[in-house]
């Protein structure tokens, strides 16, 4: 599902670096101006007006242009679309695509990655009990405490003794501590009343969030954190 919602990302921001590599060789390449160069209008010196390469007389004022054509100076004008302002005018509007396409980038990832978490939480609340819990993973307490960030919402489930417990207002907090001599705690938000009290025995099965800075008297911890969803007696 990860690489179904991730891949309009990958291939726009793939499309976006190849549009980016082809107006930098544009511009700074002479072969490229070259080319566009070439696709140029010319123009009478006497009254400005568009004329074929080949003329000889001006159709609009009948000015003499063979004659100028010897001499460089006074040889009729070409204006290059890559010229003067025009040049400028074209880089600024590729920049400003450019700009487009990396703001629009931003959010169609955003919102690719919101997709993401609203479809793992979705496929979660659509699970049956048995079938959440047969989700749920086992994790190395060690590897969860190094970094809780690279577990984040993935379903785990954790045994171990209630070594706090606070309810209030429906909603209720678990310090659950998995190792030996209240080591290894997770700190598990659940909704709802239970009639678990501290050192009680439980498993907790849940999603994982990260991590949760959690106050005590000698000062704060950051836990790993997660969301329980059902928690039963061990």
């Amino acid at each position: 599902n990860y690489v179904i919602y991730l891949f309009p990302s990958v291939l726009y921001s793939t499309l976006l670096c190849i549009l980016l590599c082809l107006f930098l060789y544009c511009v700074n390449s002479i072969n490229i101006i070259m080319i566009i160069d070439i696709l140029i209008f010319m123009f009478c010196k006497e009254c400005g007006a568009e004329i074929p390469d080949d003329s000889k007389h001006c159709k609009e004022c009948g000015a003499n242009l063979s004659e100028e054509s010897s001499n460089e100076v006074n040889a009729p004008k070409k204006k290059g679309i890559l010229e003067g302002s025009n040049k400028k005018y074209i880089i600024g509007c590729c920049i400003g695509l450019i700009v487009i396409f990396l703001l629009v980038g931003v959010a169609t990832l955003s919102n690719d990655v919101s997709k993401t978490n609203s479809s793992s939480t979705s496929k979660n609340n659509e699970m049956s009990e048995q079938d959440f819990k047969a989700n749920c993973s086992h994790i190395d307490y060690a590897q969860l405490e190094k970094d809780p960030n690279k577990y984040k919402d993935q379903n785990a489930v954790f045994s171990g003794k209630i070594f706090q417990i606070q309810e209030k207002n429906g909603e209720g907090m678990i310090l659950l501590s998995t190792g030996d001599y209240n080591t290894n705690l997770v700190y598990v938000d659940y909704s709802g009343a239970n009639d678990f009290v501290e050192n009680d025995q439980v498993t907790i099965y849940g999603v994982l969030k990260g991590d949760k800075s959690y106050n005590t008297r000698i000062g704060s911890n950051n836990l790993p954190y997660m969301e329980g969803k059902y928690i039963e007696k061990s």
